[in-house]
């Protein structure tokens, strides 16, 4: 019984239990070191996205909205540029987020600018045409009529020229005197008496004093051109007055209003 008790003493205390770590049974307490760490969670992934959130730590494990769409975008373009690749198709590269966000700002601007443009061409077409009429309906101003300026008072006034009356269509007549300028006795009634039988007023017979006169002429009143139509009439109704229609550039005697004048040189003798 001693000896019993002797070896009991000799025995260490730690054998009172199993060991920390050991398999002989759960532990009586927490134990320090790195066997007394709790064992890492298994579950699929080792990455960021695949891991999960230690107790206690704050975190959900899960990462998702912008960054978890933004990962499916990059493995989706590249299984895309692999197959891009493989047939031999130069990838065309993408724009970052922030070029397409500027791509979107731009057109917005173009757009918007376009608008602006065809408000301000329709407000002006719709005003133009309203200018347009306002501009036909007001009336041309008329022409106003040129002043007129009175003469100064160096300048001479012209003469007023005596008016040549209109002369008389057709056959025209007029009273006639006959002078005779030869010797023959009764010339001058003989060529009268035809004239009257042709219609014709004689008004007088007479003798012509000069000898300046050398064919039967037919003369008329310097400006009178009724007389000098009837003269004319006169020599085309009687062809033997060769002639004339002359001025007549003499008196007669006694007859202040003669008419027209035939002087009978004897070269006609009815």
């Amino acid at each position: 019984m001693t000896e019993n008790a002797s070896t009991t003493a000799s025995r260490p205390a730690a054998t009172a239990g199993p060991t920390a770590g050991s398999s002989a049974g759960p532990t009586t307490g927490p134990t320090t070191g790195p066997e007394a760490r709790p064992a890492a969670a298994t579950g699929p992934g080792t990455g960021p996205e695949g891991r999960r959130a230690e107790p206690g730590s704050g975190e959900t494990g899960v990462i998702g909205g912008r960054a978890a769409s933004r990962a499916e975008r990059r493995a989706v373009d590249e299984v895309r540029r692999r197959e891009e690749r493989r047939q031999g198709i130069t990838p065309i590269p993408q724009l970052p987020d922030e070029g397409r966000r500027g791509s979107r700002v731009l057109v917005a601007a173009l757009v918007s600018l376009v608008v602006v443009a065809l408000v301000l061409l329709g407000t002006w077409a719709f005003q133009r045409p309203g200018a347009a009429e306002s501009a036909a309906g007001t009336p041309a101003p008329t022409p106003s009529s040129a002043p007129v300026t009175s003469p100064s008072a160096g300048a001479t006034t012209a003469a007023p020229t005596t008016a040549t009356p209109p002369v008389p269509a057709g056959p025209v007549y007029a009273p006639v005197t006959v002078l005779n300028a030869t010797d023959v006795n009764g010339l001058a009634g003989a060529i009268g008496s035809v004239l009257t039988a042709g219609g014709w007023d004689v008004r007088g017979e007479a003798a012509y004093p000069d000898q300046d006169i050398a064919v039967t002429t037919v003369f008329y009143t310097a400006g009178d051109a009724t007389q000098q139509a009837a003269a004319a009439t006169l020599q085309e109704q009687f062809p033997d007055v060769v002639g004339g229609p002359s001025e007549r550039f003499f008196e007669v005697a006694g007859e202040p209003d003669p008419g027209i004048v035939v002087v009978a040189t004897g070269s006609w003798q009815p």
